[in-house]
């Protein structure tokens, strides 16, 4: 049996059920054929955070994206036990992009370096400790 509508509820109902086709139709494209979702371009980061007056890696330092002059803490690596770290970036172009490596008791350091996307650079970081 047929529900009675009056012609404004029509038409929410008709543009709430374009709004979903829209946004099915947005979801295929970024879908391939086997249904998974594409990655955007990445630009990966890699490198080696080591001790300045020893050369021995820092482990559990911290690698943050600087932005306009500001840490960034939403793009945030941590090194692992041998001071290695990997930092990936979604970008459509290269860019010159700078990080900053920083750990309690030591100097914090910031680099450049040229990232490109689906591209991989390495930058290493040498911190020097504090003076007490």
């Amino acid at each position: 049996m047929p529900i009675p509508m009056k012609a404004g509820q029509i038409m929410k109902i008709s543009s709430a059920l374009a709004l979903v086709n829209c946004a099915l139709f947005y979801l295929s494209l970024s879908c391939d054929d086997s249904g998974t979702k594409d990655v955007f371009p990445v630009g990966v980061a890699v490198g080696t955070v080591y001790d300045q007056g020893t050369m021995a890696f820092i482990d559990s330092a911290t690698i943050r994206l600087v932005l306009e002059g500001e840490v960034d803490t939403n793009y945030v690596e941590f090194t692992d036990v041998e001071g290695h770290y990997s930092l990936a970036l979604i970008m459509y172009n290269a860019t010159w992009t700078v990080l900053q490596a920083d750990k309690a008791g030591f100097l914090p350091q910031r680099k450049a370096v040229l990232l490109s996307p689906d591209g991989t650079a390495t930058l290493d970081f040498e911190i020097r400790r504090m003076e007490e």
